[in-house]
């Protein structure tokens, strides 16, 4: 499974509830990164080990919405 060049993650009080797009990695759980229900500390630096940075951060009532970009080699 192939990785999105970007992808989101949706938080309610800083819990990862919600994930648009492909996070995989080559040897990681059969090649998906499991994250949900993880705190966001937790999940941004799983998502940095990925090849992922942050670049942009949206507030929707009690949702935070994390835009993440993969990195160009």
């Amino acid at each position: 499974m192939p990785k999105s060049p970007f992808i989101a993650l949706e938080t309610i009080n800083g819990i990862v509830r919600n994930i648009e797009g492909q996070l995989s990695t080559d040897g990681w759980l059969g090649g998906i990164v499991v994250i949900s229900g993880e705190k966001i500390t937790d999940a941004l630096n799983k998502c940095a080990r990925e090849g992922y940075e942050l670049f942009d951060t949206d507030v929707v009532g009690e949702k935070k919405i994390y835009r993440l970009k993969l990195k160009t080699k």
